[in-house]
């Protein structure tokens, strides 16, 4: 009687091991499922780490603030752009847009505008300031 109760007793314990096993692997399985989902999208990139802006999106930037400042809104900004990138995330730009004038002649007027990227969506214009803007 005390062999059955010990037999009985281990074949208890192999399957308490048994479904704690199980369910210890399930939880590797998910965990590695999770991870692989997160690397392999990279649009929670984005999300949760936000890159240094470029001057691309400096340039977006600059438009923005500059097409309120103008009297006409028929304007073309060019896609040639310089811009250098100082320390503290502030964009020295420089471009030119083309509008019509009074005669319906088409003038280009040269400029250069700097910008500081204060953090946040590289795209937000909330997130830059404005330091300086001539035309020239």
């Amino acid at each position: 009687m005390i062999k059955k109760d010990y037999i009985a007793e281990k074949e208890n314990k192999n399957k308490s091991t048994q479904n704690g096993i199980l369910v210890l692997v399930i939880f590797i399985l998910l965990f590695f499922i999770v991870i692989f989902r997160i690397a392999v999208r990279s649009d929670l990139s984005n999300t949760y780490f936000n890159e240094a802006p470029t001057g691309k999106d400096a340039f977006v930037i600059a438009k923005d603030y500059i097409r309120p400042t103008l009297d006409t809104k028929d304007v073309r900004f060019s896609d040639d752009f310089q811009y250098t990138k100082q320390p503290d995330s502030v964009f020295l730009m420089k471009s030119y847009f083309e509008e019509k004038g009074r005669n319906a002649e088409k003038v280009d007027t040269h400029f250069v505008i700097t910008l500081k990227y204060k953090g946040g969506a590289n795209l937000n214009d909330h997130s830059w300031a404005v330091i300086s803007f001539q035309e020239q």
